[in-house]
């Protein structure tokens, strides 16, 4: 069985998987969208050098106008930024590129559905589950409140790695057959859960458990969203998790949890979330 140390960051990242139920998080007002981003490509995938520059603006605006680029390497990522409602045309070039007016010449795109005010969202540049491509993914963002005490918690699959499971050490499935985002979007993630504030350990694995990576321990604390992501890959062992921690605050009219948080067994990796 191989296993593979993983390094959980904290990050932010940028969009929307706008499949349905959108709701209104912490930060973002009516008119607005909460947008994060993360860049989940490696560097030897762009050719060797990982930086990018990336260009967000207003669907059929075009760049020739555009704010200066934000630019990312593996694992960078900026946000929350508060934009308009609506539409967005998202371009990626190498760092330092000039992009044409019409964005046609940019290494990766995406136009997102029109992203409704008060939604948070976000947009991961990864691979695909060959590694032989970099994709751009959009998701929609769970940020109401948590039931009193509790931590909200998603997985998603974006990395260049097969079906996974994610589990408790003891093997219980939490979130079974995840596959890449580019394979299939909807099957890249399943509802979140609300999980009592606690220290946790999880694994992601793939379902004949010969790919085993421990993830924590971590700790979840009540009335936060985190929002779990692979990058990278695993053939290059460049494989890792990348987080979006949100304050969403707690229900008050929500009972208390009667139920203690599991306790795993201790796993090596010893991440953390912020925010």
């Amino acid at each position: 069985m191989k296993r593979v140390l993983v390094v959980l960051t904290a990050v932010l990242a940028l969009g929307a998987s706008l499949v349905a139920g959108s709701v209104s998080p912490t930060g973002a007002q009516d008119g607005t969208v909460d947008v994060y981003a993360v860049h989940g490509v490696t560097a030897a995938a762009l050719g060797g050098d990982s930086a990018v520059d990336v260009y967000a603006v207003p669907t059929g605006s075009g760049l020739a106008d555009a704010a200066p680029a934000l630019t990312f390497e593996f694992g960078d990522t900026a946000g929350p930024l508060a934009v308009p409602a609506g539409a967005y045309d998202v371009f990626v070039y190498a760092a330092g590129a000039t992009p044409a007016d019409d964005g046609s010449d940019a290494v990766l795109t995406l136009t997102t559905p029109s992203l409704p005010g008060g939604a948070s969202a976000v947009i991961v540049a990864h691979l695909n589950e060959a590694g032989d491509a970099a994709v751009l993914s959009p998701f929609v963002l769970d940020a109401s409140p948590t039931a009193a005490g509790q931590a909200r918690v998603q997985p998603f699959h974006t990395a260049a790695a097969p079906t996974v499971d994610v589990q408790l050490p003891d093997g219980t499935d939490l979130f079974p057959g995840l596959v890449n985002a580019d394979t299939d979007a909807a099957a890249a993630t399943q509802d979140p859960l609300e999980v009592p504030a606690g220290d946790y350990d999880l694994d992601v694995a793939t379902p004949d458990d010969s790919l085993v990576v421990p993830i924590g321990p971590f700790s979840l604390a009540a009335g936060n969203a985190y929002f779990v992501f692979a990058i990278g890959g695993v053939a290059d062992e460049s494989f890792t998790v990348a987080a979006i921690a949100i304050p969403v605050g707690e229900d008050a009219a929500a009972p208390a949890p009667t139920e203690p948080a599991p306790t795993p067994d201790p796993v090596t990796a010893a991440p953390h979330f912020t925010g």
